[in-house]
Order: C-alpha cells, then structure tokens, then sequence
C-alpha cells in the first residue's frame, strides 16, 4: 500500500543502478569523512566539518533530480520558506549587517539540506 519510488513496469537501468551506489557511498562518506577534517577556525571550529557533511549530502541527495525518482516527486508550498529565508540572508549580506560570513553560509546550508 505504501507508496513506490520507481513504478513497478519501470526496469532499473544501469546507469540509475550505479548513481542509486554513488549515492549510498556518499552518504555513508557524510558520516565519516568530517571527522578526519583537520581545519577548526573561530568562531565556529566545526564549520568545515559540517561543510563537507552538507556538501556530501546534497550530492548524494541528487539521485532525485534522475527521471525515476523524479516521477512521483511532490514538493510542498511550505519548502519554499527555506528559499525565502536564503533571500533574507543575501539580502542582509549585501546590506552588510552580517559580522560573520561562515555563520551565515552554515545557516544557508542547514536551510538547503
């Protein structure tokens, strides 16, 4: 009953195969690999850790923009507030009311992922 990602008549090729395992490889990279990050700047010293993390969820998160997954795909109204609130960032940044860039793009990724 529950709801299928690929219709049941739609074969899996083996190019959406090998992007399915890209795909599961980086997201377990994205539990490992920010732990061997050695770089830990103020003011906040898990910035680049949580970079690369965000960065390798969001490549592993492209399998949904392939065809198949794509299908069945329904976005809400309301996932669109994360876009609005990245505008009130860019536009604060251009104002220059942001002291620190690294929080503001940390903030911009957590709203993306």
């Amino acid at each position: 009953r529950g709801r299928r990602c690929l219709p049941a008549t739609a074969p899996m090729t083996f190019s959406y195969r090998r992007h399915l395992q890209c795909s599961l490889f980086l997201l377990g990279a994205m539990a490992c690999l920010p732990f061997l990050n050695p770089h830990h700047y103020n003011p906040i010293p898990s910035f680049y850790a949580e970079w690369w993390a965000g960065l390798l969820g969001l490549l592993a998160s492209s399998l949904f923009l392939r065809e198949p997954a794509r299908q069945d795909l329904r976005l809400p109204l309301g996932s669109l507030i994360p876009f609005a609130l990245i505008a009130l960032f860019l536009f604060q940044l251009v104002a220059g009311k942001v002291h620190f860039l690294h929080q503001g793009l940390l903030f911009c990724l957590y709203l993306i992922w």
